[in-house]
């Protein structure tokens, strides 16, 4: 809790008086202040308009109109016409860096001019409240992802009320583009401390009379001095005319306002119970704000001790990230959740926030107070731009989660990767065996299409029916090629990470890849096609008609060419959908993880009665299913309702998955007889399944893998490198990306952890 020595010392009082305001002094003519700050140039019409924006300077208007004229100025520094250069400028300098010197300049020159500036920029400081932007600009609020993204998206749809009591949106009108804020940087320091020297200096003296004994004096612990007029104009005199005492107030309050908040977050039960485990009173988060309790109570005037209490401070900073990384890392182990990230964000940014205000504090020379205070405004004008932005609370607190989701996806997609022939043949039977599967599912899509069932009821059936084909196949070890892509382009995203593989060692994951899908794929339609052969032919025995009548399968033909049908954006929505598939295959194992269900699941209660073996095994099925699960019904849950949503939203979309288009192509050529492999409607529907496999595999792999390469943060660069050095290994050996040539045991490169 703050004592009295903190008031007296840092607070700022606005003295009562009843006098009237005092008379602003005239400025001189237009062309006298042309000709005093530019005698070479007496019709400059920049000097002009400068001379007009400092006689508007008035600060007995109201707050509105004091901002306006602020406003105007800062314009005319960043967007005025080009200005003649002051004597003794450096030669070259940029327009707007000269329009800075010559306002410098003209209020050392003239004091009408120092004197309007300062009182205008006295009255509109005192009149708003800074806690805000240095409090909450940039820092995510308490609500929690939703509530802020919709919070954001009304601000930049719906108008905003002007709050004339906030300094923020005067900040925001004075430097409204992000070039304004590059421009702080820019300017040199010593023409900053210039300026702010003037401003808060307007007469010769300073504004400063002797030093008070009052504002000096010693106090008990907890006494409060008598509210007078002679000690609040100590005080004001005390803290620099008083000029930017309301915004060193502002700053305290927002130093302890952000340790109060990084606090709360750190001690809260989403982040404490992934935290190393300690005392609370040893916690950094518990002690951090009573250490800047301390450090505010300090007398200004003791500079030792007031570093001290920084240092201590930082020190406090540093333990508070410790924490933050030990909570991160335990997240890579056990799932993510989006409200730890947003809890995290918000830690991150409270306590870079806290360190940049902390500086402020120390003791510094003036230029290198002239230097920090550019540096944090920019830095908060930044930060309020992305206040903003839709896409970066999204990208900040969703990429931990999309990490782990490409992680595990990866893992799944790892076993799809064969190196030896032992695997590779393994891999081409295990596809066979998905192929005879799918020729059963592309006839139950033909038979459930003949029911002519409500909309809703369709698209159930076709889901149950695709859903359940790649269930059956995930317990029975089969594989369907089309949705290895988007899991194996997370594995070969994570041997990049950080460097983590050479060259040579991605080319050669990427050739094991290739030829593994390409063993699939080829196990799913040669194997298809039989098996569509034996099913029509069953049928044809059993109940005397083929899967398809004449008319169906003349269309179901005509639909798959390449050109003249919407095969080619119909082959890129399947590819689209399969990619999303592996996004919820590790979401929701993430999921399951981070709820610990293989853990509920082995220490159920049920186990007195199966024993303690049985729930272990069912923990450790669960674990290896559970992804599969989620990303086959995702899948199959699509590729079934896709039809319906289009019909709904009058556009006619279907999909084209390469395995069940090779199935309905067989079963046409067998409603019509083979003479009809002749026809060029059939080679036209050939090239179609081949222009499906292509699309299939390309779009769900290159999804995959631009995702898996920005969640890993690996460099646009170093992908492109790999686009190069995948073409050179290709020239160079193109049988490998065919056929297995190790002969080995080797496994592919693991994903680092």
């Amino acid at each position: 809790m703050l004592t009295a020595r903190l008031y007296r010392e840092f607070s700022y009082t606005v003295p009562v008086t009843s006098a009237p305001p005092p008379s602003l002094p005239e400025l001189p003519e237009v062309k006298a202040f042309v000709a005093e700050l530019c005698p070479a140039a007496p019709r400059a019409r920049s000097v002009r308009a400068l001379h007009a924006c400092l006689a508007r300077l008035d600060h007995r208007e109201d707050v509105h109109t004091q901002e306006d004229r602020l406003v105007a100025l800062a314009r005319w520094i960043f967007r005025g016409a080009d200005a003649p250069a002051p004597p003794g400028s450096p030669p070259e300098e940029a327009p707007t860096i000269r329009r800075l010197r010559v306002l410098v300049h003209s209020l050392h020159r003239f004091p009408a001019a120092r004197e309007r500036l300062s009182r205008l920029v006295r009255a509109l400081v005192a009149a708003q409240s800074a806690q805000s932007f240095f409090a909450k600009t940039g820092i995510p609020g308490d609500r929690g992802l939703f509530s802020e993204t919709v919070d954001r998206l009304s601000r930049r749809l719906m108008p905003q009320p002007i709050d004339e009591q906030e300094i923020t949106q005067t900040l925001a009108r004075m430097f409204p583009a992000r070039t304004d804020v590059a421009w702080l940087h820019a300017f040199p320091r010593d023409l900053v401390l210039a300026l702010l020297d003037v401003v808060e200096r307007p007469t010769d003296d300073g504004g400063r009379g002797p030093p008070s004994a009052v504002a000096h004096a010693e106090l008990p612990l907890g006494e409060t001095p008598a509210p007078t007029e002679a000690r609040a104009d100590a005080e004001a005199e005390s803290h620099g005319s008083g000029l930017f005492a309301p915004l060193r107030a502002a700053l305290l309050d927002g130093i302890l306002l952000l340790a109060s908040r990084v606090s709360a977050a750190g001690l809260s039960d989403a982040i404490r119970a992934r935290s190393p485990v300690c005392e609370l009173q040893r916690s950094p988060f518990f002690r951090l704000p009573r250490t800047i309790d301390a450090l505010l109570a300090t007398p200004r005037r003791d500079a030792d001790e007031i570093g001290l209490w920084a240092d201590e401070c930082r020190t406090l900073v540093g333990e508070c990230r410790d924490v933050s990384a030990s909570v991160v890392s335990r997240l890579e182990s056990a799932g993510v959740s989006v409200d730890v990230v947003y809890r995290l964000e918000l830690i991150d940014r409270g306590l870079r926030r806290i360190e940049l205000l902390l500086a402020m504090l120390v003791a510094q020379e003036p230029l290198g107070r002239a230097r920090r205070s550019v540096d944090l405004l920019a830095a908060l004008l930044e930060e309020r731009r992305r206040d903003l932005s839709l896409t970066d609370i999204f990208r900040t607190n969703t990429r931990l989660l999309a990490r782990k989701i490409i992680e595990r996806a990866g893992q799944t997609g790892e076993h799809y990767i064969t190196t030896t022939p032992a695997e590779y043949l393994t891999m081409f039977l295990s596809a066979a065996g998905g192929g005879v599967l799918t020729a059963g599912t592309a006839a139950a899509k033909f038979f459930l299409g003949a029911l002519h069932r409500p909309p809703l009821q369709e698209g159930l059936l076709a889901s149950l029916n695709y859903a359940g084909s790649f269930l059956a196949m995930q317990f029975m070890g089969f594989t369907l090629a089309t949705k290895q892509p988007s899991m194996t382009a997370a594995a070969l995203a994570g041997s990049l990470q950080q460097g983590g593989a050479d060259a040579d060692t991605v080319v050669t994951t990427v050739a094991r890849l290739v030829r593994s899908q390409l063993a699939a794929a080829a196990g799913n339609v040669l194997l298809v096609i039989p098996a569509s052969v034996a099913l029509d032919r069953y049928l044809v025995w059993s109940r005397g008609a083929h899967v398809l009548d004449e008319t169906y399968a003349q269309a179901t033909m005509a639909s798959l060419h390449p050109t003249e049908s919407g095969t080619i954006a119909f082959a890129a929505l399947t590819g689209v959908i399969l990619w999303l598939s592996s996004l919820a295959a590790g979401w929701l194992e993430n999921w399951a993880v981070y709820r610990r269900l293989p853990e509920a699941i082995a220490e159920h209660r049920v186990r007195r009665l199966v024993g303690h073996r049985v729930t272990a095994w069912a923990s450790r099925v669960f674990s290896r299913n559970i992804g599969g699960f989620g990303g086959n019904v995702a899948v199959g849950a699509m590729l079934g309702f896709a039809p319906i949503l289009g019909a709904f939203a009058g556009a006619p979309i279907e999909v084209r998955h390469v395995t069940l288009s090779a199935g309905s192509l067989t079963f046409a050529v067998a409603s019509l007889g083979v003479e009809s492999i002749y026809t060029p409607a059939f080679r036209s529907a050939a090239q179609g399944i081949l222009v499906i496999l292509a699309l299939n595999l390309t779009v769900s792999f290159a999804l995959a893998f631009g995702v898996a390469l920005r969640a890993r943060e690996v460099p646009v660069t170093q992908g492109l490198r790999l686009i190069g050095s995948i073409l050179v290994g290709l020239v160079r050996s193109p049988v490998r990306f065919f056929l297995p040539l190790e002969s080995g045991t080797k496994a592919p490169p693991k994903m680092p952890h």
